[in-house]
Formats: C-alpha cells, sequence, structure tokens
C-alpha cells in the first residue's frame, strides 16, 4: 500500500503518468512506497516518490515537477538509485530501467 505525506495533489494535478507507473510496479514487487506533494519557492507543484526495501536500504527517489510548464503538467526530473542504505547511489536512472530493476527484484514476504 502507498503511503502518502502530505496528501493530495493540487488542484488541477494529478500524479503523472510516469510516477504513477513506478509507484504501481514497486507495490507489485512488494517494495515500500511513499510520496510526498510540495511546492517549490515560485508555488510551483512538485511530487516526490519513494521506492524501496526498508530490510535492505534499497531505494529508488524521482521528482516530477511543474516549473515552465502548462498548468496541470508535470516531467521527471530526476531518478536516483541507491543499492543500500549509506550508499552514494547512481544519477540519472531513467524510468524503464527504474520500472524494470524493481519489477526483476521482488520481495518475498518474509523479508
Amino acid at each position: 500500500m502507498t503511503a502518502k505525506i502530505n496528501g493530495s495533489a493540487p488542484d488541477g494535478y494529478a500524479m503523472p503518468a510516469g510516477a504513477r507507473k513506478l509507484l504501481d510496479a514497486a507495490e507489485h514487487a512488494g517494495w515500500g512506497t511513499v510520496y510526498r506533494w510540495g511546492s517549490d519557492f515560485s508555488d510551483d507543484p512538485f511530487v516526490e516518490i519513494l521506492v524501496g526495501i526498508p530490510a535492505t536500504g534499497e531505494k529508488i527517489r524521482g521528482t516530477w515537477h511543474s516549473r515552465d510548464l502548462p498548468p496541470g503538467r508535470m516531467r521527471m526530473t530526476h531518478l536516483h538509485y541507491e543499492p543500500f542504505a549509506g550508499h552514494v547511489g547512481q544519477w540519472g536512472w531513467t524510468l524503464k530501467r527504474a520500472i524494470d530493476h524493481v519489477l526483476n527484484n521482488t520481495v518475498e514476504e518474509s523479508e
């Protein structure tokens, strides 16, 4: 189940399709998921997501932002992969790579 922090999307916005696909893949694979809506210094909305395996610290973080886009539109600004807690990780992952990685690394119920 996806946990929400800071509730719902602002008026006129919805969870971006790519973010929803990553959250859905993570839930399907047994990874933990959480997301947070916010706004920047110019009141432009963004959503941050985090999917991960708490037992190992493996996680993927992503941000979708609305800056410089028409109202209601968002684009992915980054995906960052950390293979274990405390690791610097890798910037620049593509959405496809992240979803494929999650779906190929399912978590067993006992983990």
